[in-house]
């Protein structure tokens, strides 16, 4: 089985908790750049919309970002409250041989036993 590229980046962060749980601390190391980015691009429009005398723009461009991060921080949430049961069924020796083969050059041969 050959994995899509979110399904590789899924089963990568899998096997990167596989013996503890996600945590706050962890999520935010990993956010941090796209938080930065998003308040970045916030602020630059926040000020082109003022400037150019639409603040009710600002304000949407505000609510849309805001929306963006509160999203990321429920997904993390759910995966945090869900991840004994996930720990419990995900068969890690497979999941392991499913990110070999999908890191493996294509005529490169890949030992899964």
């Amino acid at each position: 089985m050959k994995l899509t590229g979110p399904q590789l980046r899924t089963v990568r962060y899998y096997l990167q908790h596989r013996d503890h749980a996600p945590t706050w601390g962890g999520f935010l190391r990993g956010f941090a750049r796209t938080l930065v980015l998003w308040a970045v691009v916030g602020v630059a429009g926040g000020y082109l919309c003022i400037a150019l005398d639409r603040p009710m723009f600002a304000y949407l461009l505000a609510g849309m970002l805001v929306g963006a991060a509160l999203r990321e921080v429920r997904q993390h949430h759910h995966v945090s409250r869900a991840w004994p049961a996930i720990a419990a069924i995900v068969d890690w020796e497979r999941a392991q041989a499913l990110v070999a083969t999908s890191d493996a050059k294509p005529d490169a041969p890949v030992d899964t036993g």
